[in-house]
């Protein structure tokens, strides 16, 4: 069976409570993204199942 796809990129910066961070591009900041974060939940709900 192949492996399963990483459900939150490798190279992902987290703040102090472990949310996933987003960076538009290298050298701006990084921000919390809703969509990014409610599409990171929906790949953990369905993992779930798998």
């Amino acid at each position: 069976m192949p492996k399963p796809a990483d459900l939150i990129p490798k190279h992902t910066a987290f703040d102090q409570e472990g949310i996933p961070m987003y960076q538009e591009k290298e050298g701006k900041p990084l921000y919390n993204h809703p969509v990014r974060l409610a599409n990171n939940i929906i790949n953990f709900i369905t993992s779930y199942g798998e």
